[in-house]
């Protein structure tokens, strides 16, 4: 028993479950604290310091300096956030006493309450298909291609390469030269001569848009089509295969669906749990040319 008493993960549940207990009793029965969060330039210049141990006060007040309003606004923020929520940490008597234990400490309070959160979220099958409808961009199956190429560049070959890429169509067509044989008469290409089962944001990212959407027209085919340029030249392609997209029966990706919505459910817990917090706070902004 003794043994067990001096596990680390059991103090950790337990300081867990006392941190969440002791919230409970904190905002239910006892009045919102009223007091005020004030941030002056010493205060941010000490917030990134601490944030970042490569920076001291000189240089932290540099990059402080250097910030546009909106940079500058949203680290303001970011401090407002933190101070927030470690002061939430310390109304149920927990006192780190440097950076490191502050942030241990908020990361606990984030932890415990994302625990509760997810442990008491149940979904019906309405909010799932409604959330899995209202998001469609998430789970769109982007259309597949499988083809080969013949290239030829236009840096090496200036403007002999489509003259060369029409002959060679010509050729290829003639002898039926089946899809793998094909890109040897060619030059190398920077990427690769076959590509199978490929989305649009390879290819794209490897010929650019233009090719991209015309190959993606294409219908499969034992024939050579061309020419066809890209960034790099121009191009003789075969077509073996291409899958459309499609957006996917609930039943396909209902656990990701589920996985989903409830990263996005606790996000919006999280963040009404940081703003009933910091309304219990007068945020004041002593810095010039800033809004709290």
């Amino acid at each position: 028993m003794k043994r067990i008493l001096r596990e680390p993960l059991l103090h950790f549940m337990l300081a867990g479950a006392m941190l969440f207990l002791a919230f409970e009793w904190v905002s239910d029965d006892r009045p919102a604290p009223a007091d005020e969060i004030r941030v002056d330039q010493a205060t941010l210049v000490q917030f990134l310091a601490n944030r970042d141990p490569r920076l001291n006060a000189d240089s932290a007040a540099t990059v402080l300096g250097g910030m546009g309003s909106e940079q500058r606004d949203a680290l303001i923020e970011d401090y407002v956030r933190d101070e927030v929520l470690f002061r939430q940490a310390r109304e149920i008597g927990l006192d780190p006493f440097d950076h490191v234990g502050r942030r241990r400490l908020i990361a606990q309070l984030d932890y415990v309450n994302r625990g509760f959160i997810e442990d008491t979220m149940e979904f019906s099958d309405d909010e799932l298909k409604a959330f899995h409808e209202a998001n469609r961009e998430r789970y769109v199956i982007p259309p597949e291609i499988t083809f080969t190429h013949v290239y030829f560049s236009t840096e090496h070959r200036g403007e002999r390469a489509e003259t060369l890429t029409t002959d060679t169509l010509e050729r290829l067509n003639r002898d039926a030269v089946p899809f793998h044989d094909g890109p040897s008469l060619g030059d190398l290409f920077l990427y690769h001569r076959n590509y199978v089962a490929r989305e649009p944001e390879e290819v794209a990212s490897h010929f650019g848009a233009g090719f991209t959407d015309t190959v993606f027209n294409l219908a499969p085919s034992d024939r050579w089509v061309g020419p066809i340029a890209s960034e790099h030249g121009h191009h003789l392609v075969m077509v073996s295969s291409r899958k459309p997209g499609r957006f996917p029966r609930m039943a396909e990706v209902r656990q990701r669906v589920a996985q989903d919505l409830t990263a996005e459910r606790i996000r919006e817990a999280l963040e009404n749990f940081y703003q009933d917090a910091r309304s219990a706070y007068e945020i004041v902004v002593d810095l010039p040319g800033t809004m709290p």
